[in-house]
């Protein structure tokens, strides 16, 4: 009933005999390429009692090894091997994750009509899917990690209202326009990372995001990559206060001096769900603001902070800070002189 051989890379299966155990429920397939080949779709669509298949990165090796040399041979393949699998009549949820050489989901894919979850992060090349999987009811999350464009055809094509997607969205700021920034703002975001902020030119170019209304956002990287600036720093990160539904917060090449208020100003009752906190590279902040006034943060990680020569009360906020700190990590601050948090 179960079956993983996972990461079996070696492991050679004739597929007529995978596709004798039609007993199957759950079958996890993840990058064993030596099981390839034209014959394990027709294998796989015996398994009438499969609920769960996992092919992540399954036809890297096929592609790899050239044995689909052109885009037309790609699409028969593609379509010849989900065919099968297409015709599965209780399959719940499918993972097609990391499969670097597929560039488009056949339509026979939404004959599934019992598919819940979809799993497609980390498939770069896949820029299209057939309109009739976006509009499967029985589909509720699809998980597209590094896959902004296909987000954004998802998001054209007007989802299935009960569908949620799951990408982590990698954004350079300059991309945050036209399809991107709708797409954007109309999918339920849970990781984001946003760099690039020096090469933005006003303020209204950061509000436009409206982040503080990704009330689905638990994770959130904001990455300066150079040292040239248009703007201050603190003036636009001011504008991209999180949602309180945040969980994460990595902070990476700020050059203020002096952080925003929604990070100097924490009231008991701002983000409530933040536990893990990461500054660094921070080269000109000379103080840090009241982290000790997050009741719920766990893990703290402070590093490469060289304008940083004391940690004292301000960095607790009260005489109660830290109720619930498990891990905290303090590297690279050559020139902290004076501790004192009593």
């Amino acid at each position: 009933m179960h079956l993983d051989l996972s990461h079996c890379c070696q492991v050679k299966v004739i597929p007529e005999v995978l596709g004798s155990l039609t007993e199957l429920q759950y079958l996890n397939l993840s990058q064993c390429g030596c099981i390839g080949g034209n014959k394990m779709g027709e294998a796989l669509g015996n398994l009438t009692k499969l609920q769960c298949l996992y092919l992540s990165g399954f036809m890297n090796t096929i592609f790899d090894e050239s044995i689909i040399s052109t885009f037309h041979e790609d699409k028969l393949f593609t379509t010849t091997f989900l065919e099968g699998i297409s015709t599965l009549p209780i399959l719940k949820h499918l993972d097609l994750s990391c499969n670097k050489g597929l560039f488009y989901l056949p339509e026979c894919i939404g004959g599934l009509s019992k598919l819940c979850t979809l799993d497609v992060s980390d498939c770069a090349s896949l820029w299209s899917v057939p309109e009739n999987i976006v509009q499967m009811d029985s589909l509720k999350m699809v998980y597209a990690k590094n896959c902004n464009r296909l987000v954004t055809q998802f998001v054209g094509q007007g989802l299935n209202k009960s569908l949620a997607m799951l990408p982590e969205f990698v954004f350079h700021l300059g991309e945050l326009k036209g399809s991107y920034l709708a797409s954007f703002q109309a999918v339920n975001v849970t990781k984001l990372k946003l760099c690039g902020f020096e090469q933005v030119k006003s303020v209204e170019e950061v509000q436009r995001i409206k982040l503080v209304g990704k009330q689905g956002l638990k994770e959130l990287t904001l990455q300066w990559l150079f040292p040239n600036r248009v703007l201050e720093d603190n003036e636009m990160l001011g504008s991209l206060m999180p949602p309180s539904t945040i969980e994460t917060l990595k902070l990476f090449g700020y050059n203020s001096a002096i952080f925003p208020y929604w990070l100097t100003d924490i009231p008991p009752y701002n983000f409530p769900n933040l536990v893990n906190i990461s500054l660094c590279r921070l080269d000109n902040c000379t103080s840090l603001p009241p982290l000790g006034q997050l009741l719920n943060l766990k893990n703290l990680e402070l590093k490469q902070m060289e304008a940083v020569a004391k940690i004292d009360e301000e960095f607790c906020g009260a005489a109660v800070a830290f109720p619930c700190l498990e891990n905290f990590s303090l590297r690279s601050m050559p020139n902290l002189e004076v501790w004192n948090t009593t």
